[in-house]
């Protein structure tokens, strides 16, 4: 036999770099030598064995390992700790043990066999049978490097080191008892249980053995702390049901808010001595403010107004009085006589010409039952006798602390006699506070609040979000409700407000389905919460929950689409479990039911304004002989109606224009108006080509520019949205009414059909005028000649 040098020099400078390299390069050596052909040892055999003197024992032991199934590797790993001695010595210290024949259970025996090299694996050599000084036989491992050199093997002794540790713990935990044995926090819970439990699943023969009486305080600690979650388990569910009862109970005071409403009013003129009093909600989902309830003296117009919100670029010539009240920061108002915010169809319909009014918000802010304390300083005064003007703003209003306007009382008098001092005036707006909680309990948003309530009481999160109605133009959900301050969306960490990159909370309010990160279900990802929110960790995240609230549309089949997102953030390991997101879905199904509930009280109160306006057409048109007001009418209850900026009006006989009714705020009343309709136009492609209503009026919001070069009504007055419907009877078409918004709106199918029943009412009266005028006159002939192709273009396309 030869030795090759080279091989002879790369073991000697292996061994040089080992602390103890003697086991090792026996090994290797005996391992060459079973591989030995021709009698000659080269230097490519130690690449066999791993390329280096340390990887040649681990790579053997391994492949006798991995050639066993689960139920195998178990045993040999029970076998091989048993060898090594660890009780007792420093942490990493460890030392040989040999152990008889009859201290083994007979699987670790055969197991012992099998490893020994006398089983069918002849070449299995981790550990030796031998014999002691008495004859008995022994077991020991067969190699001193098999605790340094094999990863496997130090995993498994630190693992039944671990396991003698936690039987330390758990034996002084059970002194500790005994000296106490009533007192039952004194038994293991948590980590130290589970690792008791660990303890219990050990099997004779293992490396860690722990005594009866150990067995049993394990046992009896398991026993109690199952019972005591059992019944916190019970508790949690039965807070958990309390809670969804206050959802309940918040929905059905949605049911309320028109009493709530009318106790205020009651209030206001028994207490502070008014003609009559109205109350005004804001709708944040349409972004309009409404009258809810109104009573006393001449009180038709109650119900009839709701006017947008949203005001473009802040113009002070658009504002509605309601709206502008409704804003922040709070104001108080008194107006005798007309002021510009005014509803002007209603203010010359009703005869409102001879009132004095307070408008005041209606604030929620800390405790209702004590007073806002507001220092008011005056802001305006005019005074053009009879007609005056004083307002006043709260001092401070950045100081103020946390407060919501949501919505306005008006209050007034039916005559000029009656003054309203400024007193009188922080007296409405003291009890509009008052009332202001009751208000707010009959809201959709105290039902979102009772949802992320019950979130944050059972589940425990450090933060909770509720949003709805996200305002693409505003960038922001209309409703939000928050729990906590840590990272949620819609607070600093995550805002729904603000412009992060795609990806970070864009990724979050996309969510369509349920998603729980992390999740204990079968086959979820582990790193998928990682993966998906990478900015999580860095805010010290480490579970979400995203629970989408779907609406659907009764109108249409279609499946429900999110409108909103319940968000939970945890600050410490969590792990969802089933019921966990059973909860959450009936969080999110309450609310959704909730949801819809309000959606019917805003269509059953949209259809009482609509009746109401329906029903005064159709007295208001029997009575009038004057084909102007008649077009003025029909555009002022349009508006109300519909809550719509700007309505227009346009009367047709035999398909020639010939008259036009106007109503709301316009940048550009004089223009408005358009002194011929002229083919290309809006109200002409409207009768003339379309012939039926188009509530998605494309023509008629394509901004172009008029033949003039003058900005088209469209672009001039900022309209996004725009409702074409036409008048028609049974007999011919009349003319037409446009529906314009300074905001995105769609008409709803409930929308719709009032519009067609207005649309109808309107064409009958403006027909039947039209019929006792020609009979008056005794004509038939049409009121003008129909304007030649030529026309078309020289004068700008109203309502384009």
């Amino acid at each position: 036999m030869t030795l090759d040098q080279e091989l002879a020099s790369k073991l000697l400078h292996a061994a040089a770099q080992e602390t103890n390299p003697v086991p090792l390069l026996a090994f290797a050596l005996h391992r060459i030598w079973q591989k030995l052909e021709r009698r000659k040892i080269t230097a490519d055999a130690i690449e066999a064995l791993g390329g280096t003197l340390k990887n040649a024992m681990p790579l053997y032991a391994n492949s006798i390992i991995d050639r066993m199934d689960t139920a195998e590797q178990e045993t040999a790993r029970r076998l091989l700790c048993s060898l090594v001695s660890f009780e007792g010595l420093a942490a990493e210290a460890w030392a040989k043990r040999s152990i008889c024949r009859d201290d083994l259970a007979p699987e670790l025996w055969a197991m012992a066999e099998r490893l020994s090299g006398m089983g069918a694996e002849r070449d299995a050599r981790l550990v030796v049978i031998g014999a002691d000084a008495t004859g008995r036989q022994i077991v020991d491992l067969a190699h001193d490097g098999l605790i340094r050199a094999w990863q496997r093997l130090s995993d498994w002794i630190n693992e039944a080191r671990g396991l003698a540790a936690s039987r330390s713990a758990v034996e002084k935990r059970r002194s500790e008892w005994k000296a106490k044995p009533d007192d039952e926090r004194l038994l293991p819970s948590g980590y130290e249980l589970e690792d008791g439990k660990r303890l219990l699943a050990l099997k004779p023969g293992d490396p860690v053995q722990i005594r009866e009486e150990v067995r049993e305080f394990i046992q009896r600690s398991i026993d109690i702390r199952t019972k005591e979650a059992r019944l916190r388990e019970l508790k949690d569910r039965e807070i958990a049901l309390t809670r969804r009862e206050a959802i309940s109970s918040a929905s059905r005071q949605l049911l309320r808010v028109e009493d709530a409403a009318r106790k205020l009013c009651e209030a206001v003129l028994d207490k502070l001595g008014f003609d009559y009093a109205a109350v005004q909600l804001v709708d944040k989902g349409e972004r309009t403010i409404g009258t809810i309830h109104g009573q006393g003296q001449q009180g038709d117009w109650f119900g009839i107004a709701s006017h947008p919100l949203d005001i473009e670029g802040d113009d002070p010539s658009l504002f509605d009085i309601q709206a502008h009240v409704a804003a922040k920061p709070p104001r108080i108002e008194v107006i005798a006589g007309y002021d510009n915010r005014f509803d002007q169809f209603i203010f010359r319909k009703f005869g409102h010409q001879e009132h004095v009014r307070a408008f005041v918000p209606i604030v929620l802010a800390g405790d209702s039952e004590k007073p806002l304390g507001w220092n008011w300083r005056e802001i305006a005064k005019r005074e053009q006798r009879p007609d005056y003007r004083r307002a006043w703003e709260a001092e401070g209003a950045g100081r103020l602390g946390e407060y919501e306007i949501i919505g306005t009382v008006e209050a007034g008098f039916t005559s000029r006699k009656c003054e309203i001092a400024c007193g009188q005036v922080v007296k409405l707006a003291e009890l509009a506070h008052l009332h202001a909680p009751s208000l707010w309990d009959s809201s959709l948003e105290h039902v979102f609040q009772a949802v992320v309530d019950a979130a944050a009481t059972v589940l425990k999160p450090a933060g909770a979000y509720l949003g709805f109605a996200f305002n693409t133009k505003r960038k922001r959900f209309e409703y939000e409700r928050r729990f906590g301050d840590q990272c949620a969306l819609g607070s600093s960490g995550f805002a729904a407000t603000a412009s992060r990159k795609p990806g970070t909370e864009d990724r979050r309010l996309q969510q369509s389905e349920l998603t729980l990160l992390p999740s204990d279900r079968e086959g979820a990802d582990a790193d998928a919460y990682n993966r998906m929110f990478p900015d999580a960790r860095a805010a010290g995240l480490h579970a979400e929950a995203l629970v989408p609230i779907k609406v659907s549309d009764p109108d249409r089949e279609a499946p429900p689409i999110a409108r909103g997102i319940l968000h939970l953030v945890f600050t410490e390991e969590i792990t969802f479990s089933k019921y966990d997101e059973e909860y959450l879905r009936s969080l999110a199904t309450r609310a959704e039911e909730a949801i819809s509930l309000a959606t019917a009280i805003g269509k059953a109160r949209m259809f009482a304004r609509g009746l109401r306006n329906l029903h005064h057409v159709a007295s208001a048109l029997a009575q009038y002989a004057d084909q102007q007001k008649i077009l003025d009418e029909i555009a002022g209850y349009a508006m109300n109606m519909f809550a719509a900026d700007l309505v227009t009006v346009f009367e047709c006989d035999q398909g020639v224009f010939c008259g036009t009714g106007l109503a709301g705020r316009f940048k550009d009343r004089a223009r408005a108006k358009p002194k011929s309709v002229d083919p290309g136009s809006a109200p002409f492609d409207l009768v003339n080509v379309y012939r039926k209503s188009q509530y998605d009026y494309k023509a008629h919001a394509s901004g172009a520019v008029g033949a003039s070069g003058v900005p088209n009504f469209v672009a001039r007055e900022g309209i996004m949205s725009v409702a074409g419907i036409i008048l028609r009877t049974s007999a011919e078409t009349v003319g037409a009414i446009f529906l314009n918004y300074r905001r995105a709106h769609s008409l709803s199918d409930e929308e719709r059909d009032l519009a067609e029943a207005l649309a109808s009412t309107a064409a009958i009266a403006i027909r039947n005028k039209r019929m006792m005028a020609v009979a008056a006159a005794g004509t038939l002939a049409p009121r003008s000649a129909p304007p030649s192709p030529a026309a078309a273009g020289n004068s700008e396309a109203a309502g384009r």
